[in-house]
């Protein structure tokens, strides 16, 4: 392969060095702290870890962190909260622009969540997860919600989601995406985790997403949805 004049080697697939059952061995439990407010619980008949974990082993960087976090300042990206409830029935949630759809047949969705995240475990135990693509202008709830606060949910409104009872921020969302947790594999300092979409729905309101760019917050100021999308 070539790129600007240079070779590289072919591309392989990475090793995964262990599969088990989602929830075993195949990835460290996350171990943040934080706490949330709110009550409720998983519903009855709710979705539950799904087919395979693992890790895949990685090599040694060969490019330093600095100017990799350089260029990624210059990918435009939506921003999501993604939600779940812990083992108490306690609303968990985490900020996340590593959001992608992953198929449509079925219907899947791809997360990215740092191992040491404690929203972690709170996914592993609903068995699922909802993503929440904020609304323009929900800059400082994407602020809380990438942020240690005790008190995340606090100045946020949500209700359980009909088919999981997993929260759902109804104010701020421009999309929500229910999922049911099918995978997780550990690359690196991340898990990545495969949902497949049990429920979908968007805003009324004909509002853009919020975008993060170059540190900096915005939004699509001059896009012009079609009305057949």
């Amino acid at each position: 392969m070539r790129f600007l004049g240079q070779s590289f080697p072919p591309l392989v697939p990475g090793i995964l060095r262990r599969l088990s059952p989602l929830g075993g061995s195949g990835a460290p439990p996350g171990t943040g702290r934080d706490t949330g407010g709110g009550a409720g619980g998983v519903r009855d008949g709710a979705s539950r870890p799904g087919d395979v974990g693992g890790e895949i082993s990685m090599p040694e960087a060969q490019c330093d962190q600095e100017s990799f976090r350089a260029a990624l300042r210059t990918f435009a990206s939506s921003v999501s909260v993604v939600t779940a409830l812990d083992e108490k029935g306690i609303p968990r949630g985490l900020t996340c622009s590593a959001v992608c759809s992953l198929s449509m047949e079925p219907p899947s969705m791809l997360i990215c969540v740092n191992r040491q995240n404690s929203s972690l475990r709170a996914i592993r135990h609903s068995g699922g997860f909802v993503i929440n693509l904020l609304k323009a202008g929900r800059s400082d709830l994407s602020d809380t919600f990438a942020s240690s606060s005790p008190a995340k949910f606090a100045a946020a409104k949500w209700y359980p989601s009909p088919v999981s009872g997993l929260p759902v921020l109804v104010a701020d969302a421009l999309a929500i995406i229910d999922c049911s947790l099918q995978a997780e594999i550990v690359i690196g300092s991340h898990v990545l985790i495969v949902g497949t979409v049990r429920r979908s729905e968007t805003s009324p309101d004909a509002d853009s997403p919020l975008i993060y760019l170059c540190k900096t917050y915005g939004s699509w100021a001059s896009l012009e949805v079609p009305q057949n999308v």
